[in-house]
């Protein structure tokens, strides 16, 4: 049977994202898309997230506004967002030190051998300074400063690599808008009741309060409930609390502390980690922390004095795994319906666009979807994999750190191969290995890991033998004098987006 109607099931942002891509992708292929909203409630963490919550969004989230003819500009002052250089690191290498991690390569790569090696071998001979002096968004970002790269590839500026911070809400209400100008056919209800299945246990309907949806294909974005694959097809879940010590978390809302920082941060302290995203206003904050090591009554208590409304302020469980497929059948769940993640920088709403593009490149034609199904699970289970890896990777370094019992009891002994793997690999040689349309860059789990105080055995040996290797040294100072004098010249990040935003109004 052709696939002519697909029915998403959704609590808000996910689904309108998922809607609002489909629609675009599927205008000229005669399938109906039809969004059936479920209501939360005014005193859930979903309803607190989805109000008042705010994601971090990479740069290569660009190309999804552009698909979609989203304006950056529209987007930042609807949702009170900013601009965001990159990841700022405190004391999570057992000091008081931080660092920042863009979202580009430092450094060059001198004849074609990568920067760190470079780094490697002259920090071992010379006093050189941190390894994200030599990163302009970086060293833009130590300093609040901002500005839009320049297109011209002589200039440093044009190193310059940038995502958004956005209120969530807002954000969501713009794919809102963009669904009913594509013809989405939007429904809402207060109550999801069943979903009936055919003869085959593929569903058929959905049955909601004074409604039933019927549908040829289904997609899950109803959260950590997962209504469909979960509830209905009996999906089971890959469990990884065994790798994550932290079991609980509480979000809430702060003011700044000084000038609008360009970059989220990620603080660790002695019995818990907290997440802060930047937004015009004021940030939105999330303290992770477990419950056996410190108690949930002085984690809401020190949210509170941090809190500056304290709505709705409430530990909730963290969960860490993913279903054992997103596909099965003729349903697919995207955002936590299909995974979850602790909340660090890569955000649900990056995923959710990585699963979009995967699935639109498998999608069906007719309801016998078993090869794509296998495929999409195929690369669906290394994207999230890949990303449990990276946010296991913070707690590896620094639980080798001398610190809190927290931190020396973080982490299991046993880690996943593949994580393994790449840390031997950068312990012994100095680099990752990544493949094609790996959702973390290769670039962000070296700048991780050094800037976590790892440390390389041997760098590449062709830095020895290339010629104009005695140059080297001079060009990395002057490279980190030259991104040093730029950032003097860059304006605040609070002012420059205060021109940008009212430049033309």
């Amino acid at each position: 049977m052709n696939i002519r109607k697909i029915v998403i099931l959704s609590r808000g942002l996910a689904g309108n994202i998922v809607a609002a891509h489909l629609a675009f992708s599927l205008q000229k292929t005669g399938i109906k898309i039809c969004l059936l909203e479920l209501a939360s409630k005014a005193e859930s963490c979903e309803h607190w997230h989805e109000t008042y919550g705010a994601s971090s969004l990479l740069p290569q989230t660009q190309i999804q506004h552009e698909l979609l003819q989203l304006d950056e500009k529209k987007i930042l002052q609807a949702t009170g967002g900013t601009f965001n250089l990159g990841i700022n690191y405190q004391q999570w290498n057992g000091s008081k030190a931080s660092f920042i991690q863009p979202y580009e390569n430092p450094g060059v790569n001198f004849q074609g051998i990568e920067f760190q090696h470079y780094f490697a071998k002259y920090s071992g001979i010379a006093n050189l300074p941190g390894y994200d002096s030599f990163s302009l968004s970086a060293q833009a970002a130590h300093q609040n400063k901002f500005s839009h790269p320049n297109n011209d590839t002589r200039s440093i500026l044009s190193t310059l690599s940038y995502g958004l911070n956005i209120g969530n809400k807002a954000y969501s209400n713009i794919y809102k808008t963009r669904c009913k100008q594509s013809g989405v056919d939007i429904i809402q209800t207060n109550h999801f009741i069943e979903a009936r299945q055919d003869e085959s246990g593929a569903i058929k309907e959905l049955v909601v309060e004074n409604n039933v949806v019927d549908g040829d294909f289904f997609i899950d974005c109803s959260g950590a409930a997962s209504l469909l694959l979960g509830k209905t097809l009996s999906v089971k879940e890959i469990d990884w609390s065994h790798y994550f010590y932290s079991n609980k978390k509480i979000n809430f809302i702060a003011k700044h502390n000084n000038e609008l920082p360009s970059a989220i941060a990620l603080t660790a302290k002695n019995t818990h980690w907290e997440r802060s995203i930047p937004l015009q206003t004021h940030s939105v904050n999330t303290l992770v922390f477990n419950d056996n090591h410190y108690r949930e009554a002085d984690a809401l208590s020190l949210a509170s004095q941090k809190s500056a409304d304290n709505n709705f302020l409430v530990a909730q469980p963290t969960k860490h795994g993913r279903k054992d497929k997103a596909w099965y059948k003729n349903v697919i769940a995207f955002g936590e319906a299909a995974a979850s993640f602790e909340p660090m920088s890569i955000s649900a709403v990056d995923i959710l666009y990585r699963n979009i593009q995967d699935f639109l490149a498998l999608l069906p034609s007719d309801s016998d979807c078993t090869l794509n199904a296998a495929e999409y699970n195929r690369q669906t289970t290394e994207v999230y994999d890949t990303i449990r890896d990276y946010q296991l990777c913070h707690h590896t370094f620094t639980a080798m750190q001398p610190s809190d019992d927290l931190w020396e009891n973080h982490i299991s002994q046993i880690l996943p191969d593949k994580l393994k793997q790449r840390i031997d690999l950068f312990k012994t040689r100095g680099t990752v290995v990544s493949k094609d349309r790996e959702m973390i860059p290769k670039s962000m789990w070296i700048t991780l890991m050094i800037g976590l105080g790892a440390k390389a055995d041997s760098y590449d040996p062709l830095v020895d033998s290339i010629d104009g290797v005695a140059d080297a040294y001079e060009k990395i100072q002057r490279m980190a004098d030259i991104i040093s004098q730029t950032v003097k010249k860059m304006p605040p990040h609070y002012k420059y987006l205060e021109r940008y935003l009212n430049k033309n109004l």
